[in-house]
């Protein structure tokens, strides 16, 4: 794998996945309110101003959306998850790699037999 990949994949970044969605609905709301809170306008230091409040939001909107996670989000799912199972197959496949067959031979063998059937479907 190329460096990037695994850096793009790894571990770390899980955080950021499962909150990425909630900061975005959060970060609306909060920016409104400190917006309406705001009573001067961007005098002295305007630069340093707007990153103290990007920074600001940032923050309140990935700690926002870590209660939203563990108090809803991830509850919900292991409920949805215990609700949704899928149901145990009846007939599981066989371990054909245990036995020295390839999915990829099984796969070439089923489209061999379709094609039969089709050209003998053709015939009649």
């Amino acid at each position: 794998k190329q460096w990037y990949q695994r850096r793009v994949r790894g571990r770390g970044w899980l955080v950021f996945t499962r909150l990425t969605y909630g900061v975005y609905l959060m970060h609306i709301g909060l920016m409104f309110i400190m917006v309406s809170q705001t009573r001067h306008s961007f005098y002295l230091h305007p630069d340093y101003e707007m990153g103290v409040r990007y920074l600001g939001v940032l923050f309140m909107s990935y700690l926002a959306a870590a209660v939203v996670y563990v108090c809803l989000e991830q509850p919900l799912a292991s409920l949805e998850g215990l609700t949704y199972r899928k149901p145990r197959a009846t007939n599981p496949k066989p371990d054909l790699e245990a036995n020295g067959i390839k999915e990829d031979d099984v796969i070439i063998n089923e489209c061999a037999e379709r094609e039969d059937q089709e050209k003998e479907h053709k015939t009649l």
